[in-house]
């Protein structure tokens, strides 16, 4: 008798075990799908406000690119959380991943110079936690070779170097964001690793160790960035100050040639003498009109 009691309760232990794990990983998928939703509404606020308080109203390749893109990020981050909720994890999450993490980066460094050191973070920091965490174990291979496609992809734009990108200072904004977004997925999985098995608290603290060394790499790549980013600026001044200045001489060469045109012609000459002569008056006239 006890020891059918025993085999049953083991039984039972078997079959909520699966279960557990399940309603853990959906926990922790809807908790990021979350924190990137409001993520991506930080990131189209933001947008919204630097072209219509900031800039006025004008548009740059910037803001054509990154506006849209802020939009999608917040769409698809819904759509996640919504089939997420639904039970439908594996499609959730991966349009959260592809959308959310890989996407953005790309069309910033398409767009934007010197970036690159924040996309790289932004892909590697926030792809991590979605290939360790979030996705299903079926979809981790795929991810994997996708961020690292992605990762070259963002190598062979910096190596093109193309002439229509500009300059932007989203950078220091983005690692604020990313930084904010990643501690909040990292709290949220460090409380739950405490309530887990060993395994899952070494992962843990291996996840959190690579983060902090990325997260170094990352800061030095953000401040060498900002310098950069100001060198461009001067650069991109002066470069403006001296068409300027070509502008305005070529603008008062012209008017001197109408001068010397005008100058050279024998009506106005002819004009200007009879002016001249016509004009008698003494110079007690004169300085009567100048107290009129």
């Amino acid at each position: 008798m006890f020891k059918s009691l025993i085999e049953s309760f083991k039984g039972k232990q078997l079959q909520s075990a699966p279960e557990d794990v399940q309603q853990r990983h959906k926990a922790i998928a809807l908790v990021t799908a979350g924190i990137f939703t409001l993520t991506g509404l930080t990131f189209f606020l933001y947008d919204v406000y630097m072209v219509t308080q900031v800039q006025q109203g004008r548009f740059d390749l910037a803001d054509m690119v990154l506006m849209p893109v802020s939009a999608m990020m917040l769409v698809m981050a819904v759509v996640s959380l919504m089939l997420i909720w639904r039970g439908r994890i594996s499609l959730g999450t991966e349009l959260l991943f592809y959308f959310f993490v890989l996407v953005p980066p790309i069309c910033a460094v398409l767009a934007i110079t010197n970036i690159a050191g924040v996309a790289v973070s932004y892909l590697v920091i926030l792809g991590s936690a979605m290939v360790l965490w979030v996705l299903p174990e079926t979809s981790r291979r795929r991810a994997l070779w996708s961020a690292v496609a992605a990762l070259g992809l963002i190598a062979a734009v910096e190596l093109w170097n193309p002439g229509f990108r500009v300059s932007s200072g989203m950078g220091g904004f983005a690692t604020t964001v990313m930084a904010l977004a990643f501690l909040a997925i990292l709290v949220f999985l460090v409380r739950q690793a405490f309530v887990g098995k060993i395994r899952i608290k070494l992962i843990v603290s291996f996840v959190v160790l690579a983060i902090l060394a990325a997260g170094g790499v990352g800061f030095f790549v953000e401040r060498s960035s900002r310098a950069s980013f100001s060198e461009t600026i001067g650069n991109n001044l002066s470069i403006v100050s001296a068409a300027q200045s070509l502008r305005v001489g070529e603008a008062l060469k012209q008017k001197l040639d109408q001068l010397d045109t005008l100058a050279l012609s024998r009506a106005v000459q002819e004009r200007a003498a009879a002016a001249t002569a016509a004009d008698h008056l003494s110079p007690e006239e004169i300085q009567l009109r100048d107290k009129q």
